[in-house]
């Protein structure tokens, strides 16, 4: 065992082709437009926001007598009015290093583009752990009883956790917020939970020819074989090319 510390480093961010822009500016018909924004990615947001409505200047949209001058109060107005569309187009990457995993099933409930909604382990306090048992060890009796000892173990260790924390009498929200976040940190990877998730069509067909495939994960393949079916009974025409070949436990698909 090591103790480590969290770290964030800044690594790339959205570049900019200005000639690029210039050339894009003119075809408009908004030559020479200019902005006092000093970072490209601020830069590009005010584009889009103006090209939404032909407000790079006065008369280029007839609807448009008057512009808004400078990037900070356009930007503080997209922000107000809730135009975020615009704020997609400019991207940053930070890698984070040393984090555990109870910091990164949070970030990636932050996915713009596609869409998650799932229980927050932060706060809610579960009263027990659910736990699935991967079809391929329902038959070995000794495999079965080692992982539900494991969640056994767990269990015991967060009431324990619980009672010496005194969390369930903690007076304060927030102390109970810290608290059941520290406790989510005895519960095994496999703890059962809920979540919501929305993808367009384009994905989810590659969600079934990848995750339904015999090298995939044997839970999400069971979970998304059933479902494959119902898709393909909803919209046929979308999803009936993914051919079923095994059952809805061993699932097995031809990727398209």
């Amino acid at each position: 065992m090591k103790i480590v510390e969290p770290k964030s480093f800044i690594v790339g961010e959205t570049v900019s082709r200005n000639d690029e822009m210039d050339a894009a500016l003119e075809e408009i018909g908004a030559k020479g437009w200019q902005t006092d924004a000093s970072i490209f990615g601020e830069k590009l947001i005010e584009f889009g926001g103006r090209l939404c409505y032909l407000s790079f200047e006065p008369g280029l949209n007839r609807n448009v007598t008057r512009v808004r001058k400078g990037w900070r109060p356009y930007i503080k107005n997209i922000l107000e009015s809730g135009h975020g569309s615009v704020l997609e187009h400019a991207c940053v990457n930070v890698v984070f290093t040393n984090v555990t995993k109870v910091f990164t099933h949070e970030l990636i409930r932050h996915r713009a583009g596609s869409s998650y909604s799932q229980v927050s382990g932060r706060f809610v306090l579960w009263n027990d752990l659910g736990m699935w048992i991967p079809p391929s060890i329902r038959d070995d009796p000794d495999l079965v009883e080692e992982l539900v000892s494991a969640f056994m173990d767990a269990e015991e260790h967060m009431q324990n956790f619980e009672d010496l924390s005194g969390l369930e009498s903690a007076e304060s929200f927030s102390e109970k917020k810290k608290l059941t976040s520290t406790r989510r940190r005895i519960s095994p990877e496999g703890a059962a939970t809920h979540i919501l998730c929305g993808f367009n069509h384009r994905a989810w067909r590659h969600v079934f020819t990848m995750r339904c495939d015999p090298s995939a994960e044997e839970e999400i393949a069971f979970v998304l074989g059933p479902l494959l079916k119902r898709f393909q009974g909803a919209w046929p025409a979308l999803y009936e090319d993914i051919k079923l070949l095994g059952n809805e436990i061993n699932v097995d698909y031809k990727k398209v």
